[in-house]
């Protein structure tokens, strides 16, 4: 599984989103608190945006919001919306025995179960952790 620098400070963005609960939040104020560049913060919530993760409200109250409770926001959807296939797998019509071998008997495995554990975790579960109130 593959998760590029977009898909670990969109996750660190939208937990940081969470943790302000129905409060609007803006860009500036989470790019402030996670050291994060303004500039890709932008790119990030516009994807999120489009996919329904957040809602935005112009003006000079305006910012972000969850759309959804973050108990109803999975880890596996905000990393797929930013990072799309996710796969460590290569999906090459002819690869030599050996490849074919480890991709279909390890890395096929190892993408699965890693994929499982992001379907189950929610950013609630990241919340309650960061809390140290609970395991996932």
């Amino acid at each position: 599984m593959k998760i590029s620098t977009k898909g670990r400070y969109g996750l660190r963005a939208i937990l940081a989103l969470a943790r302000h609960g129905d409060s609007l939040v803006s860009l500036s104020n989470i790019a402030q608190e996670e050291n994060l560049s303004l500039n890709y913060l932008e790119s990030i919530f516009s994807q999120m945006k489009r996919a329904d993760l957040v809602t935005g409200v112009t003006g000079a109250q305006g910012g972000y919001r969850l759309a959804q409770k973050p108990s109803e926001i999975t880890a596996y959807r905000v990393l797929h919306v930013l990072e799309g296939n996710m796969s460590i797998t290569e999906q090459k019509s002819s690869m030599p025995p050996i490849r074919q071998y480890l991709t279909k008997h390890v890395w096929t495995i190892i993408d699965g179960k890693v994929e499982q554990i992001l379907h189950r975790v929610t950013l609630q579960d990241l919340l309650n952790l960061a809390q140290g109130k609970d395991e996932v």
